[in-house]
């Protein structure tokens, strides 16, 4: 799902930082009391660990972390799934029919606070996913709706 229109940003992780901090500190006081194979690793495991961790997404209207997922379906209820993302979640007994795989796919960005969904649906044709909608996208109270229908169907396909 491409994320570019919709406001998402890559920002410090402050908790790498700190950690990354800590582990360099570690480095040098070790390699001054001469445990060089010490504070070469520490060294080392400090600098991967920024390397890979050191941003992430955020949504830039609340700053809340990005959660990406990808969910699959039988691509003959792709109409069904399709009503029930546009707006059929606020029924009480709207389900998602998720599978571990199948021909229809479901591609979500979701804020940790909750307070911000996009949904994008794809078909499988031989050798690739299409899309099938543009990106659907909720905020607030629809936002959470949207969020708790998704996590109990996850817990239904379990």
């Amino acid at each position: 799902m491409n994320a570019n229109q919709i406001e998402i940003t890559k920002k410090m992780n402050a908790g790498v930082l700190a950690l990354t901090i800590v582990l360099v500190s570690a480095a040098v006081v070790a390699l001054i009391f001469s445990l060089n194979i010490i504070g070469t690793l520490l060294l080392l495991t400090g600098i991967i660990v920024f390397a890979i961790k050191a941003k992430q997404e955020v949504y830039k209207l609340t700053g809340s972390k990005i959660k990406r997922g990808t969910y699959y379906f039988d691509k003959e209820v792709i109409s069904r799934v399709e009503n029930i993302v546009k707006g059929g979640f606020e029924e009480d007994a709207a389900i998602l029919p998720l599978l571990e795989n199948g021909g229809g796919k479901m591609e979500t960005i979701m804020t940790a606070d909750r307070e911000f969904i996009a949904v994008q649906l794809f078909r499988f044709v031989p050798h690739k996913f299409e899309e099938t909608t543009e990106h659907i996208c909720y905020t607030g109270i629809k936002a959470k709706k949207l969020i708790e229908c998704i996590e109990k169907s996850k817990k239904l396909t379990k």
